[in-house]
């Protein structure tokens, strides 16, 4: 290779979905079997986590024994079944009508419980998961570097994290609106990054990506008409997140789009499924992948002769690290 032509920078860009995450370490899985390693990756959310943990420790084994113990873990487990509980199917007959009051009820004392708090559970939880999968690593000690990506709202705008505490930053990067906590960090207030990237293929681009594989563990809005309030504002804020994901989607060069879109986004229960799910979409894809390198070297070969390593045009910060947090087998509310 001639010294003046610039090498190829490959991104790695995994989106949010909860649960669905599980999705992302088998899709590292089949990669890391066809050789593929990226130059960088960009997360956000559930992809801010596998992420963040697969640029500190880049063996997928590895990763996925982390995974499962982590998410059989007893908080997670119950923060599965208190969602279930309030999203059971509708049912028929006089037995059913009584049990849907009941959890019509519930649904209501929970919203006012919850009415002037920040959040349906402490950080703890989620802390302990970054934390977990993560450890104590900071940015510049990673083996492949790495970008989380959440959303400030006292700026109102994208943050893009890419210096101090990897945990912390996931962590901000994973607190999903109304579930956690958001994370205050200086003069900032971070939450999830799915918020505005659900899937930052945007980001990976403006951090000077050549080639960009993007793994897309989202799903469409359902279709049919919301029957009240609560489904009428969840559809519009559905329909925003899928707007802004078909843009991400488009400046891909390669998609990679695990099976997921019957498991719920805290349905940990489902994580082995999740994970042969991205297994089988990323190894089906290794052949294309092949393809995409060579198109893309070819095109870009003459700005990557003439053009000196790119600079990010988005600004990149750092966090602070967060108190360390014991593992319980129970969590409060």
């Amino acid at each position: 290779m001639s010294p003046l032509l610039r090498p190829l920078r490959v991104a790695l860009v995994l989106g949010g979905g909860g649960a669905r995450g599980l999705a992302h370490v088998g899709a590292l899985a089949a990669l890391e079997e066809g050789g593929f390693r990226p130059d960088f990756i960009v997360g956000t959310s559930a992809g801010a986590i596998v992420g963040g943990a697969y640029a500190a420790r880049p063996v997928a084994s590895d990763l996925r024994k982390q995974a499962m113990r982590l998410v059989a873990h007893g908080p997670l487990q119950l923060l599965e079944r208190r969602f279930k509980a309030l999203t059971e199917p509708v049912e028929h007959g006089f037995g059913a009508r009584v049990r849907d009051r009941i959890r019509q009820a519930k649904k209501l004392l929970l919203y006012h419980r919850q009415a002037m708090k920040q959040a349906l559970v402490t950080n703890r939880i989620l802390d302990r998961l970054a934390q977990g999968m993560v450890g104590s690593v900071d940015f510049a000690d990673l083996a492949i570097p790495f970008y989380a990506v959440a959303c400030d709202l006292v700026a109102n705008q994208r943050v893009v994290l890419g210096n101090g505490s990897v945990a912390a930053a996931v962590a901000a990067s994973g607190a999903i609106p109304g579930v956690f906590e958001p994370v205050p960090d200086a003069d900032r207030l971070l939450v999830d990054g799915c918020v505005l990237d659900v899937l930052p293929c945007e980001v990976a681009r403006a951090l000077g990506a050549d080639l960009l594989i993007a793994v897309d563990i989202g799903h469409a809005p359902e279709l049919g008409a919301p029957r009240h309030a609560a489904g009428i504002q969840k559809r519009v804020a559905d329909l925003r997140s899928e707007n802004l994901r078909q843009r991400n989607r488009a400046l891909a060069d390669l998609l990679i789009e695990p099976n997921v879109g019957g498991i719920e986004w805290m349905e940990v229960s489902q994580s082995e499924l999740a994970y042969q799910a991205g297994y089988a979409a990323a190894r089906a894809r290794l052949p294309a992948l092949e393809h995409t390198l060579h198109r893309v070297c070819r095109q870009t070969l003459f700005g990557r002769l003439f053009r000196p390593t790119p600079v990010p045009t988005v600004p990149i910060t750092g966090i602070a690290a967060r108190e360390p947090v014991p593992m319980v087998e129970a969590e409060p509310a």
